[in-house]
Parts: structure tokens; sequence; C-alpha cells
């Protein structure tokens, strides 16, 4: 069960991120399922683009 003050962690792959809940180890990747993102055990991660902004 996760708390919503549970740890995220980003790995940079190159061209891409994996999103972690915790860590690769002990954690659940983020996915994309049924158009909404989720934390999933045992699932293949997602590959994320991560997109500077600059906010006013």
């Amino acid at each position: 069960m996760s708390a919503k003050g549970d740890a995220v962690t980003f790995y940079d792959m190159g061209p891409y991120y994996e999103i972690w809940q915790n860590d690769r180890n002990t954690g659940r990747p983020l996915i994309i399922q049924d158009g909404n993102l989720r934390f999933v055990q045992g699932a293949t991660p997602g590959k994320f683009n991560l997109q500077d902004s600059t906010w006013d």
C-alpha cells in the first residue's frame, strides 16, 4: 500500500527518465494505464521526457 508522502525518484536513462515510487530496488515504476498515471509493482517502467518550464 502506498502513501501520499512516499518519495519519488527520477532516473536519468539518457534520452528519457524513469520515475519510481521510492527506488528501483524497493519501489514501483510509474506507468500510463488506461490514460492515467499509476505506480504499479512489477510493471515495465514508462519512458518519460521532462520539460523545463518557467513559472510566472
